[in-house]
């Protein structure tokens, strides 16, 4: 049961591709992004151009900088899962969408999933939405 209630409505939105929706950008990137903007923030010295542009990003990338914080774990929407077939002929997998689980390599890369995600629940909620 991925989600405990049984809603009247459950958003449907179909992805399909195979390699320019496989997910192949680097969490390691990401991370790394994010914990500058976060520090250029936090460095009393930095001129005002960064600290605008280091805002801008956190403010843009803030559902991401949390499931950072959390080791990539935190859920992007609490609202949205993926429901996801890694290859063909492969079992198909459910669960809350994230940045961890879905890219071409699960804990290395992440997709359009997470942005798709992000925006769907903000969109949607508190209905529940199947990617």
């Amino acid at each position: 049961a991925w989600f405990s209630l049984h809603p009247s409505v459950v958003h449907v939105v179909l992805v399909a591709g195979d390699a320019n929706v496989n997910g192949f950008a680097q969490l390691g990137h990401l991370q790394q992004v994010l914990q500058d903007a976060s520090a250029t923030l936090a460095d009393t010295n930095s001129n005002t151009n960064a600290t605008a542009e280091a805002r801008e990003t956190l403010g843009k990338y803030q559902h991401v900088w949390n499931s950072v914080l959390h080791n990539f774990t935190s859920p992007i929407a609490s609202n949205v899962f993926v429901y996801h077939q890694r290859q063909r002929h492969a079992p198909w997998t459910m669960g809350p969408a994230n940045v961890w689980d879905y890219g071409a390599q699960p804990g290395v890369t992440f997709g359009p999933e997470v942005e798709l995600a992000h925006v769907l629940g903000e969109a949607f909620a508190p209905d529940p939405v199947v990617i």
